[in-house]
């Protein structure tokens, strides 16, 4: 997830329309429909037709997640959508995530350890990027949810994308809540990391420049040559360049927990901007976007 920027109208991979007039306007420009019912029944012919009860395979990358990954793994598990598949991808884990899987959820789930450890060469590649594709790659869905193992899935985040994705739309995606339980400091730090955030997260359902937590059609991926080692916010971006439609519903939601492991510690949340400063600035570099106003954590890291 990157940091969003305050100047309205620049970077518009990670913006979106503030009110209901800007956002139909916007829709409009791009020849989108706002009202669902009528923009479902408009293929792409770039899609393919969605089925009824399409697989749907969730990957799950991992890197030392011994302590928080079966609880990802259960609430996966406690779908109400059957139609499914789980794949989960260790990348060379130094703790025991490997063997606690397999333990806990072998038979349950498919389960690989990537055939080399994966190092990221810059700051573009983050660290789950080749497990994802690894994952990707054993997949047989006509859906990818890419699901980190520091989320909690609800019982009905599956069904609910499925049933709301129209018809020519590439993806679809939701928003995140504080999962319950986490200590002071972590909601501390989710309010803080959430300020910059909001403008991903719509009141309301329809069409957006950007998405996070969601399922894509696996044709498209596979026309880009994988989920890009960019992750979400390069996706977003070259999505966005060939003009695929992306669709958000408020009717689900993903947990983020912030576990004291990675994520509850200011010193954490520092390096985690750091890496977000330098990566935004890199995509501004590589896609020839327009400059932009971060926070002061990614100001400052600014190459």
């Amino acid at each position: 997830m990157w940091m969003v920027q305050f100047q309205r109208g620049h970077f518009e991979s990670l913006s979106r329309p503030q009110s209901t007039s800007s956002h139909l306007a916007w829709t409009r420009m791009e020849n989108h429909n706002p009202r669902r019912n009528q923009t479902s029944q408009k293929g792409d012919s770039r899609l393919g037709t969605n089925r009824r009860n399409p697989l749907v395979s969730v990957v799950i990358p991992a890197y030392n997640e011994e302590k928080y990954v079966s609880s990802t793994i259960k609430s996966l598990l406690n779908q109400d959508y059957e139609n499914l598949e789980i794949i989960f991808v260790d990348d060379h884990s130094e703790d025991r995530t490997f063997e606690v899987v397999k333990k806990r959820f072998g038979g349950k789930i498919k389960i690989y350890r990537t055939d080399r450890k994966y190092n990221p060469s810059t700051v573009m590649n983050s660290k789950p990027s080749y497990a994802r594709r690894y994952g990707i790659l054993k997949s047989k869905g006509d859906f990818i949810l890419h699901f980190s193992a520091h989320l909690i899935a609800p019982p009905n985040l599956i069904s609910t994308l499925v049933r709301e994705l129209p018809d020519d739309a590439v993806c679809i995606g939701c928003r995140d809540v504080l999962y319950p339980g986490t200590s002071v400091i972590g909601k501390i730090i989710y309010l803080f990391w959430s300020l910059g955030r909001n403008r991903l997260f719509p009141k309301q359902d329809g069409y957006v420049r950007n998405i996070v937590y969601g399922i894509y059609r696996k044709k498209v991926l596979e026309e880009l040559n994988g989920f890009p080692f960019g992750g979400d916010c390069e996706l977003n971006i070259i999505l966005n360049r060939k003009r695929y439609k992306k669709y958000y519903t408020t009717k689900t939601y993903v947990y983020y927990w912030w576990h004291p492991k990675s994520n509850n510690s200011l010193t954490s949340f520092v390096k985690r901007m750091i890496i977000y400063g330098n990566a935004r600035g890199f995509f501004t570099k590589k896609y020839n976007l327009p400059s932009q106003k971060y926070f002061l954590l990614s100001l400052l890291t600014l190459p």
